[in-house]
């Protein structure tokens, strides 16, 4: 149950997972997140002090519900 409820298995997943992509794809190319239209979180990821894109190595965390 939990597999599919809130897990990989959930039909919202890929909908999450879309906001921790465009991040990682965002500090790879060192670009700024253009579009918001994801979980991510425009406060934080438009600022340059909470969201830096120069960094030589990041260390992102999530968790599973």
């Amino acid at each position: 149950m939990f597999w599919y409820a809130y897990s990989f298995g959930s039909p919202t997943a890929a909908a999450i997972g879309k906001g921790w992509v465009e991040e990682l794809v965002s500090r790879l190319t060192q670009q700024p997140i253009k579009n918001f239209d994801s979980s991510t979180n425009s406060t934080l990821d438009s600022n340059p002090v909470t969201f830096p894109l120069d960094q030589p190595i990041y260390v992102d965390a999530t968790h599973d519900t």
